[in-house]
């Protein structure tokens, strides 16, 4: 599960979260935006790779305001993907 603070609109329909190797993932919410996401731990990439969806949830303080899975694919280099 991935927590986040609240983005604006309806939740995505086609997100996908991309990870590689060196600890950097990157949440696309769709096709012009995404979060970056680092320092992503060795327990957390060694679940990643069993994994084809994680959940995301965005919160609030204590109110979920967005909820949706995401798909999961590793890549060679993340910050390749990032402008």
């Amino acid at each position: 599960m991935l927590i986040l603070n609240p983005s604006l609109g309806d939740a995505p329909e086609l997100s996908m979260f991309l990870y590689d190797d060196s600890g950097t993932g990157l949440l696309l919410q769709d096709l012009f935006s995404g979060i970056r996401i680092k320092n992503i731990s060795q327990e957390a990439l060694a679940a990643l790779a069993d994994v084809t969806h994680i959940h995301v949830v965005e919160k609030d303080g204590e109110t979920i305001t967005r909820d949706y899975l995401a798909a999961v694919k590793k890549v060679s280099d993340v910050r390749s993907l990032v402008l």
